[in-house]
């Protein structure tokens, strides 16, 4: 019997975790705009002080390696004496039964003390209703509640642009020879 409640109990928080997963900021109901392009798109300028751009670079190519599944996959471009990164990966999104990815674009650019994201291209995929077709979640051919799907891009986008903001800011271990 208390194996059973254990199970239960495991089973329940898997649930509460997959359903939180991916939740948004409350304040954030879609991804936003980029004015020019009308896609959806997170960018910003980030200072970090007294940082070289190799360093940066070096920060930037560690997180890639660690958050996604395979760094040799997703990295589109690596060009570190232009400082410029281009990955292109997945979120996970689920809600109910319905399940599937939404790829994306991320590109970083290096400068001494700064660097810049831009983060856009969002198109849903869930490999077999739809043939594996991609489908741009701006655009019409979206047949479920945009609402949870957006809620979920919010929150995989926000997760992966705080990791990197946190990856940027703290030093590599890449190159110490305090070891």
């Amino acid at each position: 019997m208390n194996h059973i409640r254990a199970i239960g109990v495991v089973f329940a928080a898997f649930l509460i975790g997959s359903i939180h997963a991916g939740a948004a900021t409350p304040e954030c109901k879609q991804p936003p705009r980029d004015q020019a392009t009308g896609k959806f798109a997170y960018q910003d300028v980030v200072h970090v002080d007294g940082v070289s751009a190799q360093e940066l670079f070096r920060r930037a190519r560690t997180w890639v390696a660690t958050v996604y599944k395979s760094s040799n996959d997703v990295v589109q471009m690596a060009d570190e004496s232009s400082g410029r990164l281009i990955v292109k990966g997945n979120i996970a999104v689920a809600w109910g039964v319905e399940h599937g990815w939404v790829s994306h674009s991320l590109t970083i650019e290096i400068k001494d003390g700064r660097y810049r994201y831009y983060m856009t291209g969002f198109e849903f995929t869930n490999g077999k209703a739809m043939g594996g077709s991609d489908i741009p979640i701006e655009g019409k051919g979206l047949e479920f509640p945009r609402k949870q799907l957006y809620s979920r891009v919010c929150g995989g986008s926000e997760i992966l642009i705080g990791g990197l903001a946190d990856a940027m800011k703290s030093a590599s271990p890449i190159g110490d020879d305090n070891w």
